[in-house]
């Protein structure tokens, strides 16, 4: 049997995929909270989560940002890269 190994991809997610950002903040919050600002509470309800998705896309598809998610074998993660090539997120060089 041919054993294929999990590879990490980087991958826009699309307005309905969500489910998988809210599930990663509400896994996440407690590691994210020193660097999370203080949000609205609506901010991880579906149709907000949604839109923002919408934006970050539009914005992509725009020439102006790239907001990856990193999915394989590691945990789900956010990794988000601006046109300067700054990247953002929980996986900032220390």
């Amino acid at each position: 049997m041919l054993k294929i190994p999990k590879i990490t991809t980087l991958t826009l997610l699309q307005h309905y995929d969500h489910q998988v950002l809210i599930d990663y903040h509400k896994r996440n919050r407690l590691h994210l909270s020193p660097w999370e600002p203080e949000r609205d509470n609506d901010y991880l309800e579906a149709s907000q989560v949604s839109k923002r998705l919408q934006v970050s896309n539009d914005l992509f598809f725009a020439g102006g940002a790239v907001n990856f998610v990193a999915r394989g074998n590691i945990r789900d993660g956010l990794v988000s890269a601006d046109i300067n090539g700054q990247i953002l997120g929980g996986y900032q060089p220390v």
